[in-house]
């Protein structure tokens, strides 16, 4: 079936509704399993001994407090991407174990973080100071699970800022925030997890997904679309797929990606405006990636939503995440429901 006989057939279902940069994966050391990380999803606790208002700082926060769109003024449509914090290294203990953490550190400099860092690194950013070359270490659960930590070594404040300005920005800022969704995926259904629900779905489907606590559930009568709806914030996560493997790329999804918000959210469509759509790896597998603002014209609402499209087998998915929360800070919610659609898998 073609994208135009797909879009044809959602249709008639209307119902009106040069330095080393090195990545390493490692956990908290010893046998006893570490806490769960703390704090919000959208902070950031930043050490550094170089100046405050200087130019490793200030990189890092244009790096990383960048705007995401979520809504549809520019002016007051944008928050930041992470909020950063500069506590005095002084305060560690207090912020050892929040979600998500950069260290910027000049080792040449004579303070207690420089002399603290290499016990913090564990085996692979030993080996990195041993060899004396400049580096970046991005680590998960360091200190507590669910945590992100980027570590950034250099002998000279000039070295530490160029592993920042000489690298890709939005790589950079990709792997960070992948990072920060994956350790979310194990800290926040604490809160409470729909755990019937999310059964249910398994068995009915082959597939399914962990979500939090107060959602429910709608299906289309074809069995190819299920809407997963919570609210106070209201979360909207819709699930559509096809029996046929769908080129991954805008001109072939972008269409039914309209038609499933049209049909079954009365009426919703995106901006294209204020929409990208880029290709990116979901799981470790190639997919299709959409970041931008929906609006509903007939109830006069709007918010932030992203959505992947990708295949499994001879199958491909389209998952749709979309907030609604007026008057609250969207950030942090768009990220839980980016991290609810990371737990998507097939169910054999």
């Amino acid at each position: 079936m073609n994208i135009s006989t797909r879009v044809a057939a959602a249709r008639a279902l209307r119902s009106g509704a040069l330095f080393l940069t090195i990545s390493v994966l490692f956990a908290g050391c010893g046998h006893r399993k570490p806490a769960g990380a703390v704090g919000a999803n959208d902070e950031v606790s930043v050490f550094t001994n170089t100046p405050r208002h200087g130019a490793v700082a200030d990189t890092i926060e244009h790096l990383y407090a960048y705007p995401i769109q979520v809504g549809p003024t520019i002016t007051k449509g944008s928050e930041p991407a992470f909020r950063l914090d500069f506590p005095s290294f002084s305060r560690f203990v207090t912020y050892k174990y929040v979600k998500n953490q950069i260290f910027a550190v000049n080792l040449s400099r004579d303070d207690p973080l420089a002399h603290a860092l290499p016990g913090m690194l564990g085996k692979a950013g030993k080996s990195q100071i041993k060899a004396h070359t400049p580096f970046r270490l991005l680590a998960r659960d360091r200190w507590a699970t669910g945590q992100t930590t980027l570590f950034a070594v250099a002998w000279s404040d000039t070295a530490l800022l160029h592993l920042f300005t000489g690298a890709d920005s939005t790589s950079l800022r990709h792997d960070y925030t992948e990072a920060a969704v994956e350790g979310l995926t194990k800290t926040m259904f604490g809160l409470g997890e729909e755990k019937d629900l999310s059964a249910q779905v398994a068995r009915e489907y082959g597939w399914t997904l962990r979500l939090l606590d107060g959602f429910y559930a709608a299906q289309d009568p074809k069995r190819d679309f299920v809407k997963f709806n919570s609210a106070d914030p209201v979360r909207l996560i819709l699930v559509h797929w096809v029996d046929e493997k769908v080129p991954l790329d805008a001109a072939s999804w972008d269409p039914l990606l309209s038609d499933i918000l049209e049909v079954y959210n009365d009426g919703d469509f995106y901006m294209p405006s204020l929409t990208r759509s880029r290709s990116v790896q979901f799981q470790g597998r190639p997919a299709l990636r959409w970041d931008g603002i929906w609006q509903n014209e007939k109830y006069v609402i709007g918010g932030p939503f992203m959505a992947f499209a990708f295949q499994r087998g001879d199958r491909s998915y389209l998952l749709i995440g979309q907030v609604f929360a007026p008057g609250s800070e969207k950030v942090p919610i768009l990220r839980q429901v980016d991290a609810m659609l990371h737990t998507f898998e097939l169910v054999h």
